[in-house]
């Protein structure tokens, strides 16, 4: 039902990826990108090289600027940044820099603090250690660059799949390292020190387990909150929090005792006021039925939120979350339809009475072949949110996916695709 976080190369980590092969982690491809349950089996595959573009994340600090994140991938199979801008008229693409133009280079998070100060991380290539190593960049409000950024070794897996920024310039990005000496992942964390990311020491629920941090949120440099899971024989959320000091692990509950439980994102408005969303599935079923999975923090525990899904016995994944203070949250993601197949949009609203499933239009009509999938999201307030991911025509080309609300209803908006 899913493949190994962040695909793993072969070489000197392939025990990690034989020890999480099975773990519910939502990248559907060789290249990692994160999208909800996958699609079902035997679909029509393009008979031609083609571009494929995919959104992973977007990031808005008001109704006049925002930025989505995520790649490209050329007819030759290379995979390159893609980057797009909103300046309140039309969405634009941005030039991205690239460790490589001939391998791979991935972005899968991004936060901006500013119109004039983001921070974008994901994954590239390393073609003479043949691993992935983290990829960091930096919008100053007139260029992206790369930056340094740090890996556990030149020799190790290490990627990141998370990142916050705030007001004053600090930022935190989360991700996972290969340890392949004992061959599972370890929790990643780096800050951003004004010239490059280095390294900050982060818990892991056992020295024997895969743990993977997947999001943060930081509504002040000292108060952030990640999130993931971590694995041996099932799948456990994972959530650590950060006090401006060092980082501890926070119990945090499991839909499924004897199931698989995985957070994808989380958001949070103060220390006392975080939300957290995922999957949850029995991996005993021959094709697993993932459920929404909902959590939230109250300042001194979390716990589990009625959540609710298109149907007991179809697939439905959260892949992002958005709060806005004092505005509610909304989160994103794809269910799997029984009626043809076909992954869908999938959006919720959460108020003061819970949550509710919300209209989201799809691409095209998936009755023809359509895959539509959501894995980010970002509101400035109640009635301005935007949705970011990707569809799939009948040929299996992908196709930037952008969706906008503007407090009554959610519209499909005019994305580019390189």
């Amino acid at each position: 039902v899913a493949v190994l976080p962040g695909a793993a190369q072969a070489g000197s980590t392939a025990p990690v990826a034989a020890a999480v092969s099975s773990v519910a982690r939502t990248r559907a491809t060789d290249l990692g990108h994160r999208v909800g349950p996958l699609p079902a089996a035997g679909r029509t595959v393009a008979a031609t090289p083609q571009f494929l573009s995919y959104l992973d994340a977007v990031s808005c600090t008001s109704s006049k600027f925002c930025v989505a994140v995520g790649y490209s991938k050329d007819v030759a199979g290379h995979a390159k940044t893609l980057i797009e801008s909103w300046d309140g008229r039309r969405w634009s693409l941005m030039k991205s820099p690239n460790v490589s133009t001939s391998d791979y280079n991935q972005l899968y998070a991004v936060s901006c603090a500013s119109s004039s100060s983001c921070a974008a991380v994901g994954r590239a290539h390393n073609s003479r250690s043949d691993v992935q190593q983290t990829l960091t960049e930096s919008w100053n409000g007139s260029s992206w660059t790369i930056v340094p950024s740090f890996d556990t070794s030149t020799g190790a897996e290490n990627i990141l799949d998370g990142v916050s920024c705030t007001l004053g310039g600090s930022c935190i990005a989360v991700g996972y390292a290969a340890d392949t000496k004992l061959g599972v992942w370890r929790t990643l964390i780096e800050s951003w020190n004004g010239r490059a990311w280095e390294e900050v020491p982060s818990p892991n629920a056992s020295a024997t387990e895969n743990n993977l941090l997947l999001a943060v949120s930081c509504p002040s440099a000292s108060e952030c909150t990640a999130a993931g899971f971590h694995y041996r024989n099932l799948t456990l959320t994972l959530v650590e929090s950060w006090n401006g000091h060092r980082w501890s692990i926070v119990n945090s509950p499991n839909a499924l005792t004897t199931g698989h439980n995985v957070l994808y994102a989380v958001s949070c408005t103060s220390a006392s006021n975080c939300t957290a969303v995922g999957t949850s599935y029995r991996p005993a079923e021959s094709t697993p039925t993932n459920q929404n999975l909902i959590e939230t923090w109250d300042g001194s525990r979390w716990a589990l939120n009625w959540s609710p899904n298109t149907s007991t016995t179809e697939r439905n994944t959260l892949n992002a979350i958005s709060c806005a203070a004092n505005s509610g949250c909304v989160a994103a993601g794809t269910y799997l339809s029984h009626s043809d197949g076909f992954n869908r949009t999938l959006i919720l609203s959460e108020s003061g009475s819970g949550w509710t499933i919300a209209s989201s239009p799809n691409a095209r009509a998936p009755s023809r072949g359509e895959d539509n999938w959501l894995s980010g999201v970002s509101c400035v307030s109640r009635s301005n949110c935007t949705a970011v991911g990707y569809y799939t025509n009948t040929k299996a080309v992908s196709l930037t996916l952008i969706e906008t609300w503007n407090g009554h209803n959610w519209t499909i908006a005019k994305s580019t695709n390189p």
